[in-house]
């Protein structure tokens, strides 16, 4: 917690400085919610205080966000501490101010770390303390989450951390005593998800084959299920409740309950930029962030006492790499790494304690034992060191482009804090990519899909 409030006032988004808000880009889609709950203004008319880019237009001119609800409920809480601080004080109340652009920002630190809460809880049931401690750090500081925290903490991922965490403690406490609190618990969770952005429902998967160890084991717990439907009659019911105020919004906006609002948005399900996605010095996850190499190589090392199966595990981060590297803008737009894949971290922190747990509890006495121990450690920090790094560079120096990064920048910007001539010149020669036109035109695509005939 000291470390939060600490790296919340040195990575402050620079629009603060200026006694301005951070509600930008996607965090002012997600955001919108709130002020046009408060101003009664479904139009999204009033909201000038943004670049109105962010917001789409519907085919009758009426504008909108393309995002559902869901950050905007979980920021509400404090929004509300905000107004009514802003309410006391005299201060503007129209939602764009610096007062509640730090209350969100507070609001997802500890959103985050109720969230590590929760999976240390799950940890501790399959490791000892060290372990998941070392794992903690690891997973806060060393990945894509730190980032998501701190500096652009007004977009979904660290509040999916938060519901992923949530969803992987409640249900190991179900499998430990099913009790019906439980599942009405992690309804409310999926629900969330859901209206936070809806592929991620397919973390559900993760209860369906929790404490799963074979075929006949999986059979059994949907026999279970089916068996007694009454109790998980809950999750469909409970999601559609909380759809209910999307539904609302829909229907003010384009006079109907359900609407499609990624239009011109999707899948190249044929072409796959899987090692874009992992390995591109543009937005690689494993390259911006090396940490997950861990979570990979920490299959391996899972075992039977483990909730999860080491296929299911493999199973899980290949589908979520496939999918999320078919989306028609696989470097996801202006952001830090991979963005795509900062959620997942709660779920790999399984197979990345496994790995942490398998080296440092060596029970063989082999040859250079120390020594890989030591080398392990030496990686987490070195990892740890290079994230927070970046993130520097990405926020306060500007030196990590956000969606046209290349190989001679990232490798000029790698343990440089002062930056001469040469290297804004590479700056200058960054890759220049209109997102729409290179994906319309096929670039770096193979199939050249036509975009009339895939928007038909």
């Amino acid at each position: 917690m000291c470390f939060a409030f600490w790296f919340n006032d040195f990575l402050k988004p620079y629009a603060s400085f200026k006694n301005e808000h951070n509600f930008v880009w996607d965090g002012a889609g997600y955001y919108s919610y709130l002020p046009a709950f408060f101003q009664n203004d479904f139009t999204f008319q009033s909201h000038n205080y943004f670049q109105d880019s962010f917001l789409s237009i519907s085919d009758e001119g009426r504008r909108y966000p393309k995002y559902t609800y869901g950050v905007a409920l979980l920021e509400a809480p404090f929004y509300l501490i905000a107004y009514g601080f802003s309410y006391f004080y005299q201060l503007p109340l129209h939602g764009y101010t610096s007062i509640f652009a730090g209350s969100i920002r507070y609001g997802c630190m500890l959103y985050v770390l109720i969230g590590l809460v929760w999976l240390r809880r799950v940890l501790l049931h399959y490791f000892n303390e060290w372990v998941t401690a070392l794992t903690l750090f690891a997973v806060f500081f060393g990945t894509m989450l730190y980032n998501y925290t701190f500096i652009q903490s007004e977009i979904s991922h660290a509040y999916l951390f938060f519901l992923f965490c949530g969803f992987m403690y409640f249900t190991h406490l179900w499998h430990l005593e099913a009790k019906k609190k439980y599942i009405i618990y992690l309804s409310i969770i999926l629900a969330i998800i859901s209206v936070v952005r809806a592929t991620e429902v397919f973390f559900a998967i993760v209860f369906i084959f929790w404490e799963v160890k074979s075929f006949k084991d999986l059979k059994s717990k949907i026999f279970y299920m089916f068996k007694n439907y009454k109790l998980f009659i809950w999750i469909p019911i409970i999601g559609f409740l909380f759809w209910l105020p999307q539904f609302y919004v829909w229907k003010k906006v384009f006079n109907e309950y359900f609407h499609y609002s990624y239009v011109g948005e999707g899948f190249f399900w044929f072409d796959p930029q899987i090692w874009n996605v992992l390995f591109s010095f543009r937005k690689g996850w494993v390259t911006y962030t090396p940490l997950v190499l861990l979570a990979f190589f920490g299959i391996l090392f899972m075992k039977a006492q483990l909730p999860i199966s080491k296929w299911v595990m493999f199973f899980f981060i290949g589908i979520s790499v496939y999918v999320y590297s078919c989306w028609w803008d696989w470097n996801y737009g202006g952001c830090f790494g991979n963005r795509a894949f900062c959620q997942l971290i709660a779920f790999l922190s399984l197979p990345i304690a496994a790995f942490i747990n398998g080296v440092l509890n060596w029970q063989s006495d082999i040859p250079l034992k120390k020594l890989c121990q030591n080398l392990l450690l030496c990686f987490i920090f070195l990892c740890v060191m290079m994230n927070v790094t970046q993130s520097y560079q990405y926020q306060e120096q500007r030196k990590i482009y956000p969606y046209s990064n290349s190989k001679d920048i990232y490798l000029a910007s790698l343990r440089r804090f002062h930056y001469g001539v040469g290297f804004e010149l590479l700056m200058i020669k960054r890759e220049h990519i209109r997102r729409e036109d290179a994906w319309i035109d096929g670039f770096e695509r193979d199939d050249k899909l036509n975009y009339n005939k895939w928007s038909k």
